[in-house]
């Protein structure tokens, strides 16, 4: 955030180290227009990420009714056992939204077999997608979830919180496709 406002954070700044003196008038306005920015940088952030954290949870949800209807299919209880693999790498998802076989092995301690098995469902179910990267391994992607991360990025790129209304003054992922 104090990336996109530099500008008024330089500013303050400035106008604090070009005072007459530490405690003359100009010094002092110049930390309180300092404090202001960053106080408003400060709850803007806050406010973003509480915003983002209730579109996870969202998505979350949007997980779990695919995860049941992939499974409704397949003719299998709609749930997954709370102590599987599967149920427990959709909790984790959002923390690590890259992953490999052998990365849920690691965070999750279980077998390389159920590791594989909980990204092969989650893709069926259309909550990851696969992307070989080297010969033998598959990357797995939460990839919903790096589109809600590059659009907070790109809201708090922007002086307005919109990019259509108002362009990133720095560098920015591109939008999701």
């Amino acid at each position: 955030m104090l990336a996109t406002l530099r500008e008024r954070y330089v500013d303050g700044l400035t106008a604090y180290r070009h005072g007459d003196r530490p405690g003359s008038e100009p010094a002092t306005l110049g930390v309180g227009h300092w404090v202001a920015l960053f106080v408003h940088a400060a709850a803007t952030a806050a406010r973003e990420s509480t915003s983002l954290v209730e579109q996870i949870d969202d998505l979350r949800r949007e997980w779990a009714t695919r995860v049941a209807a992939d499974r409704a299919e397949r003719g299998v209880r709609e749930t997954p056992r709370a102590d599987s693999a599967t149920a427990r790498l959709l909790d984790v998802l959002p923390e690590a939204p890259v992953l490999t076989a052998k990365t849920v092995r690691r965070i999750l301690g279980v077998s390389f077999p159920a590791a594989n098995s909980a990204l092969e469902e989650l893709t069926q179910a259309d909550v990851l997608r696969a992307r070989k990267i080297e010969r033998n391994t598959t990357a797995y992607l939460a990839s919903e979830v790096l589109d809600l991360i590059t659009l907070t990025e790109r809201r708090l790129a922007s002086t307005r919180f919109d990019t259509r209304e108002a362009q990133p003054d720095r560098p920015v992922p591109a939008p999701p496709q």
